[in-house]
């Protein structure tokens, strides 16, 4: 890509295969995502689960969305993105994700001309400090 990027912007490209599950969505917030179960799922069918890329959530205004987790093979009983693959424009938003609908609208101000979104939860709220929580926020540009 040879578009300049503002600051605080870069480039990633992504080549996984992911599983995924349904969830629903009010507002891009979630209302019934199963962020719990995805995980459990693919560990009781013992798929190794690649989790340097973090889970993947397509999130609409309204309705149904899915999040995902990059695997090595497909996985019976869940949809499969065979390919997820692109060049992306890359935000890292650090912190509370209520914080993350202000990123959201930087992003949108900053790229008007953004789309095919997604967030990538990059560590576990589980397991980290909400202050440590790591989100990628991931898009393309359209071409003008």
């Amino acid at each position: 890509m040879s578009t300049k990027l503002k600051e605080g912007y870069y480039f990633k490209k992504i080549d996984t295969k992911l599983a995924t599950m349904r969830g629903f969505f009010i507002m891009f917030r979630p209302f019934r995502v199963p962020y719990d179960k995805i995980a459990n799922v693919l560990q009781e069918k013992k798929v190794k689960i690649d989790h340097k890329l973090g889970m993947f959530e397509s999130a609409p205004v309204f309705g149904w969305g899915w999040i995902g987790m990059s695997t090595e093979k497909d996985v019976e009983g869940m949809k499969n993105k065979n390919k997820f693959l692109g060049d992306f424009v890359a935000f890292d938003y650090k912190g509370s994700y209520k914080g993350l609908p202000q990123a959201w609208r930087q992003i949108m101000k900053d790229y008007p001309n953004g789309c095919e979104y997604y967030s990538i939860y990059v560590n576990n709220p589980n397991k980290v400090n909400e202050e440590d929580l790591l989100t990628t926020i991931i898009f393309k540009l359209k071409q003008s």
